[in-house]
């Protein structure tokens, strides 16, 4: 099981996100990483205040190609939902 696929690592990953969005809100930038691999995952990560994404382990597992698998999925849901720019959910999740 790689690091992204175990939950628990998963929930660990989104807390610490999340506490330092909610200490710095916007005065710094937060990267995403462990486990991002998809768009669903990247996605998580924004919504809890990443603005940025690190997904070397991908790359390394999936190919060069999950980079811009992970663009289109994040468009889609971006398209699905009104949303015209990524920093509108930046940390919606935190938040709401």
């Amino acid at each position: 099981m790689k690091s992204g696929d175990d939950p628990d690592y998963r929930r660990m990953v989104l807390e610490k996100i999340e506490h330092i969005y909610k200490a710095a809100g916007d005065r710094i930038d937060v990267f995403g990483v462990g486990g991002i691999k998809d768009s669903e995952t990247a996605l998580s990560v924004i919504m809890r205040g990443a603005s940025a994404l690190q997904i070397v382990t991908a790359i390394r597992s999936e190919g060069p190609a999950v980079a811009e698998n992970i663009k289109r999925g994040m468009l889609r849901f971006m398209d699905n939902n009104g949303v015209g720019n990524i920093r509108e959910i930046r940390g919606i999740d935190v938040r709401s």
